[in-house]
């Protein structure tokens, strides 16, 4: 099962204090990677579990809830486990990841549902870190396999559809700054139903100036 562990109030360094990037803009992820220890990245570029939970407290808050949601064995040949993590900000997400004896390399085969569980929370704060790398959980043992399906994704694209990652953290901020969310996409001209990865952008980079300044438009208020 997953290892436990305690949150460091203290874990910032100096860089913590600099301007971050947007949630989902084009340098994120590199913002993200950088803040990687040397020992939690394996082979040098796949982070480990305990480091995207490290990071992840840095860069999105800590998480509220953080437990497996759902867990199917079928001992001693593979097990199945859905994750779930919710953070203090509001953003959920979830992921699903297996275990079996021929995706799991050496002595740990005997040990499917805890592999499953691990893949599966690794997975789930690779989704909301916004990471395009497999995690060191997920490819450990599979190396060849992962780097040939990774060749085939295509790059990032400002105008592919927006992410629902990112129209979390839109809707939790809405929420804080009590601020309509469909006002709030057709004041900055976007369609709700259209929103691209550029509009999310846009639309994060608003909500924080927002929230820095403690001015929000009457227009786009809730109605209380």
């Amino acid at each position: 099962m997953a290892d436990e562990f305690e949150f460091d109030e203290n874990d910032k360094s100096e860089e913590d204090t600099k301007e971050n990037p947007y949630y989902g803009s084009a340098d994120w992820e590199k913002f993200v990677m950088d803040k990687f220890l040397p020992d939690e990245l394996y082979n040098g570029k796949n982070p480990t579990l305990n480091g995207m939970r490290r990071v992840s407290i840095q860069v999105l808050g800590k998480p509220i809830k953080s437990a497996p949601i759902q867990v199917h064995a079928n001992l001693p040949v593979s097990a199945y486990c859905l994750y779930q993590i919710e953070f203090e900000n509001g953003m959920t997400f979830g992921a699903a990841a297996d275990g079996h004896v021929e995706n799991i390399g050496g002595q740990y085969s005997i040990y499917p549902t805890a592999i499953a569980e691990s893949r599966a929370e690794a997975r789930t704060y690779r989704k909301a870190l916004l990471l395009s790398t497999a995690s060191a959980e997920e490819i450990k043992g599979n190396e060849k396999i992962f780097d040939s399906v990774l060749d085939t994704v295509k790059e990032f694209s400002t105008e592919d559809p927006i992410s629902d990652q990112v129209k979390s953290i839109i809707e939790a901020k809405c929420k804080q700054l009590k601020v309509n969310l469909e006002k709030f996409y057709t004041s900055e001209g976007v369609d709700f139903k259209k929103a691209t990865k550029s509009d999310g952008i846009k639309l994060s980079k608003k909500l924080t100036e927002m929230q820095q300044s403690g001015e929000v438009s009457k227009e786009i208020k809730w109605i209380t």
